[in-house]
């Protein structure tokens, strides 16, 4: 993938932030340099069990720049290929996906719940541990590749779905009445 497609891409996750947990933030695999271009030893089959993609590591954000921090780690546009790129997000379903970008499209590469906050002991949640459809339901599409990010967002999330649904029948009502007012 050429460098400006890469980060194109990245941009307009921005634009489909209806799809995911409200105010949750999309996360972009950085190494220690600050780079987020193919920043492990190049394999197509690199996965949940690759030794420098743990879960550990994928949960940990210190490891990540967000999505408005990208222009600050934008290296200088070079004729290098891209192989990948890794990034997460958080569905609307509360569950985290993690993807790599590349050639063939946006693959699912780790899924894990996010962990409920709690300030002291009595405000835990117990039945965290219990309660992980959503996360299983997930398991499924892991090493499956997905040719755009809306593709992969309808597949796994019935919530995206839903919000789609809405959004679209709220643009095109609007559209009615702005030609119904015109008619008249």
């Amino acid at each position: 993938m050429r460098q400006e497609a890469v980060y194109e891409e990245l941009e307009y996750l921005g634009k489909i932030r209806y799809g995911l947990k409200p105010n949750s933030e999309i996360y972009i695999k950085k190494n220690a340099n600050n780079e987020i271009l193919n920043y492990i030893a190049d394999t197509t089959h690199m996965g949940v069990m690759d030794v420098d993609i743990t879960t550990s590591l994928l949960k940990d954000n210190s490891n990540f720049v967000t999505l408005k921090e990208l222009d600050q780690v934008k290296s200088k546009i070079t004729n290098e290929e891209v192989n990948f790129v890794i990034f997460k997000c958080c569905l609307i379903e509360n569950v985290w996906i993690v993807v790599k970008l590349s050639d063939s499209g946006y693959t699912v590469i780790d899924t894990f719940s996010e962990k409920p906050t709690f300030e002291n002991l009595n405000d835990f949640n117990f039945s965290f541990g219990q309660n992980r459809e959503a996360e299983e339901a997930l398991y499924p599409y892991i090493n499956f590749s997905f040719e755009t990010m809306e593709n992969l967002l309808h597949t796994v999330s019935p919530s995206f779905r839903g919000e789609f649904k809405d959004s679209l029948i709220n643009k095109l009502q609007l559209e009615l009445e702005k030609y119904n007012e015109e008619g008249n």
